[in-house]
């Protein structure tokens, strides 16, 4: 897999109108895969198109899923990534642009992720942007990269699903971040409902209407998804794979796996791992 990257600074070019917020710096990423863990000096837009993650802000963990907007601003610590890769467009603005960009509600102090319901002509305007970013010194040019990455941001706002505004939203994502974080343990749905005081039928509801899986899908997902990295990033037999994601029983892993990925187990490993080394022995025939 090959991680495009592009990025532009536009502080130094001079703009031929004052129609929007000026950005510093925009960029974007295929399949970004490092973690940022630090404070700025800057207010950031981090448009995530495709991929899922989390994002820690003051001592909790929310899931995060494209597609969907991460902000960060100046003298707060910021911790945020992907959980293998995720594709990012991103827009810097200065610090002198904070209240500017309160003044016309782009920018609410505390609002640091929103889920976006349809990304409409957003991912079109990410290419557009990403044209514009090859001659940014053209007359006008600068301008359009101003305009469009506000029209982004406002898009997104007004598309945005909100985050854990509904009925027992809160509750349901911070069960589903710990069972992002350890799919391996042992999740009684029914008992996370009574201690909810709500009855089982009404908590899969509302899981299915905030996370598109019903609970036992969604747990099944997350210990797949840790088998993957598993996969990848260890040399751990298939078996003690299987246990350690949650799977007490192999030859259920081996068959889910299969059904979830469309590859066996082994077969993901020898596509995607990096530990593994091919024989470099000359065949026979050479």
């Amino acid at each position: 897999m090959i991680t495009v990257y592009l990025n532009k600074h536009l502080a130094g070019i001079k703009r031929s109108f004052n129609a929007s917020p000026q950005v510093n710096s925009i960029g974007w990423v295929s399949h970004k895969d490092v973690r940022v863990n630090r404070t700025f000096n800057s207010y950031n837009f981090s448009l995530i198109l495709n991929g899922h993650g989390n994002y820690r802000y003051q001592g909790k963990m929310y899931e995060v899923n494209a597609p969907c907007v991460l902000t960060q601003w100046p003298d707060e610590m910021m911790d945020y990534g992907p959980e293998t890769t995720w594709e990012e467009f991103y827009m810097i603005y200065p610090e002198s642009a904070g209240t500017a960009l309160r003044e016309i509600k782009l920018f609410k102090d505390g609002m640091f992720m929103w889920n976006i319901g349809e990304a409409g002509h957003i991912p079109e305007a990410v290419e557009t942007a990403k044209r514009l970013m090859m001659q940014p010194d053209h007359p006008g040019n600068a301008d359009r990269i101003d305009h469009l990455c506000e029209w982004m941001v406002l898009e997104s706002l007004i598309e945005r699903t909100g985050l854990y505004g509904g009925k027992y939203e809160r509750q349901i994502h911070e069960i589903a971040m710990q069972i992002t974080l350890h799919p391996e343990q042992y999740y009684d749905f029914d008992a996370i409902a009574d201690g909810m005081g709500i009855s089982p039928a009404t908590f899969r509801r509302y899981w299915l209407i905030y996370l598109q899986l019903p609970p036992g899908e969604y747990l099944i997902d997350r210990r797949i998804r840790k088998a993957r990295r598993l996969l990848t990033e260890t040399t751990l037999s298939i078996g003690e794979i299987a246990a350690q994601s949650g799977f007490n029983d192999q030859l259920y892993f081996s068959r889910r796996f299969r059904l979830e990925t469309g590859v066996t187990a082994s077969a993901y490993r020898q596509t995607n791992s990096p530990l593994l080394f091919k024989d470099a022995r000359r065949s026979p025939e050479l």
